[in-house]
């Protein structure tokens, strides 16, 4: 996607299924982690205002979701796919 911002998110406590159910409900959730005990998600739209209508309007009201905290990155200082050979 060309002119688009990715946006972390990061869930409270869900249940596996729950977010497996995210990722197939919604095209621009393309990436999903789980890290110590929540779920981060990785949510690509064309600008912060989109990031927060899809917020208010689609995610948060579901009800398995209780809290949420984003994260925005403004700077990208390194990006890569290229990864060594011997490691």
């Amino acid at each position: 996607m060309q002119n688009t911002k990715d946006f972390l998110l990061e869930l409270g406590q869900l249940k596996p299924d729950h977010v497996a159910q995210l990722s197939m409900s919604f095209n621009n959730l393309p990436h999903s982690d789980y890290l110590d005990g929540d779920y981060s998600l990785r949510i690509v739209t064309k600008d912060i205002q989109s990031y927060e209508q899809f917020l208010r309007k689609r995610l948060l009201t579901l009800p398995h979701i209780l809290e949420a905290q984003s994260h925005v990155g403004i700077t990208e200082v390194k990006h890569t796919t290229e990864l060594p050979i011997n490691c």
